[in-house]
């Protein structure tokens, strides 16, 4: 807390990002910091929630790359994702569906 001398005290937020390769700690070390009261915001867990079944990001990769980046349930394939991210591009630009 800080005081300005102009009234009520104010709070100043610390911002921290975990960061590191895969079975790193970053979860543990997340959950520590949860236990001490502090807020977690899992980009991990935004990014699946934004290209969930019925989100307008997986109708628009759907629409931009065709359905073969989909699973038999409609889901985004990551690992078809993957593979197409690995792909040469053509003039600098990703390859979209034709």
């Amino acid at each position: 807390m800080n005081d300005d001398g102009g009234g009520a005290p104010t709070v100043r937020a610390l911002r921290i990002g975990l960061t590191g390769g895969i079975a790193s700690g970053k979860s543990l070390v997340a959950n520590l910091f949860v236990k001490l009261g502090a807020e977690l915001v899992d980009a991990d867990q935004l990014a699946r929630e934004v290209v969930a079944p019925g989100e307008p990001a997986l109708s628009a990769i759907r629409d931009t790359f065709g359905p073969q980046l989909l699973t038999s349930r409609g889901e985004l394939d990551r690992a078809a994702l993957q593979v197409r991210r690995a792909l040469p591009r053509r003039g600098g630009r990703p390859r979209r569906n034709r």
